[in-house]
């Protein structure tokens, strides 16, 4: 309606370009950014063996990023739904370990190696509450 009415009102405007419902649904290639505590590092949630994985990427003094941003999860059964900080060296997240809806909090440095469970509990559902984001020692599950 909208755009009939400005392609009638104008007749030197062009047609109004059209987008698929499946656009406006669809994640972005690259979502969810969060900067380090000490602005250093950049991640981010983006595609990895078909799943929303989490990536870091270094960042200079003025925001730019520095070379190629590098994943820190390889989930390939489900996406991982969100990340924070923890400090400047780990990123904590949330991960259904068994497909029993039971999620435990994960924390995986950004220098690479295994995440690592931080409620290695069965039959407990975990969540992060408040990751404390000015206090690196302690989190809120």
């Amino acid at each position: 309606m909208v755009a009939e009415d400005q392609q009638k009102g104008s007749g030197n405007r062009g047609a109004v370009e059209r987008y698929a419902v499946r656009d406006f649904f669809r994640r972005p290639d690259k979502h969810a950014f969060t900067i380090a505590p000490d602005g250093r590092h950049l991640s981010f949630l983006a595609r990895r063996s078909g799943r929303q994985n989490i990536f870091v990427q270094g960042i200079d003094a003025d925001g730019a990023p520095v070379g190629e941003p590098h994943p820190l999860t390889n989930e390939t059964e489900r996406d991982v739904p969100g990340h924070a900080w923890k400090g400047n060296d780990q990123i904590l997240f949330v991960k259904d370990l068994g497909g029993d809806e039971n999620f435990h909090v994960l924390s995986v440095p950004i220098d690479g190696g295994e995440p690592r469970d931080l409620t290695p509990f069965d039959g407990v559902k975990a969540s992060i509450v408040d990751d404390f984001r000015d206090d690196d020692r302690h989190v809120l599950i």
